[in-house]
């Protein structure tokens, strides 16, 4: 239910940009409150591989709840290289690499009380010494934030999930059984399809529909 509603937003996002273009609002992600002590990471590129790449989604600002479109200032990779450091406290030599697929955050005003929507999914991957990346930890959320001022609430949660996923990967080791070109992972929906029977089967089989 919660991605139908999303979907939903994606038309009012699309409504938005066209309507309002230059009313946006700046979106910057909250200090991290942990640290990861003897981090071997100190950099982190990013492929965005979302539909909508120029903003992150609408938010409602002011006594009139006007939609304002939420764009990433500065741009998201140089703010997840400085939530990286802040973390790793600027040590470690090794890269990481995020394949960014989801990040809309949207509201909804009620009669009586206003819901904020997240929808988030990425991928990290540890760049090895040959070039190659495996793949290290992953976050697929939607979140739902009721509330009667939930913009900074949503903000917050975009935030810590973030943080999270940037924590998870520092404290794992990669996934050694496939390793993926950087082609790849440019390609990495496709290739999780070609895994599935139903995209190697030529004639369906029973039960696939």
């Amino acid at each position: 239910m919660k991605r139908i509603i999303f979907l939903l937003f994606i038309i009012l996002i699309n409504k938005v940009a066209v309507q309002a273009q230059p009313k946006t609002r700046p979106f910057q992600f909250k200090k991290p409150n942990q640290v990861v002590e003897h981090a071997k990471f100190g950099k982190i590129s990013l492929y965005d591989a979302r539909e909508i790449k120029d903003n992150l989604g609408v938010i409602q600002v002011g006594m009139m709840n006007a939609n304002r479109l939420l764009v990433a200032e500065p741009s998201l990779e140089k703010q997840l290289q400085s939530q990286l450091e802040q973390i790793t406290g600027r040590k470690g030599n090794g890269e990481l690499l995020m394949r960014l697929e989801k990040f809309c955050i949207a509201e909804l005003m009620g009669a009586f009380s206003e819901k904020g929507f997240l929808d988030f999914r990425a991928i990290l991957f540890s760049k090895e010494a040959n070039g190659e990346y495996l793949q290290l930890a992953r976050a697929d959320t939607a979140i739902v934030v009721k509330g009667m001022d939930v913009t900074k609430a949503t903000l917050a949660r975009a935030s810590d999930v973030v943080n999270n996923l940037i924590f998870d990967a520092l404290t794992k080791n990669g996934d050694t059984t496939k390793s993926y070109s950087l082609s790849e992972i440019e390609h990495y929906d496709d290739i999780q399809k070609k895994q599935l029977a139903l995209y190697n089967t030529e004639t369906l089989k029973m039960g696939y529909i």
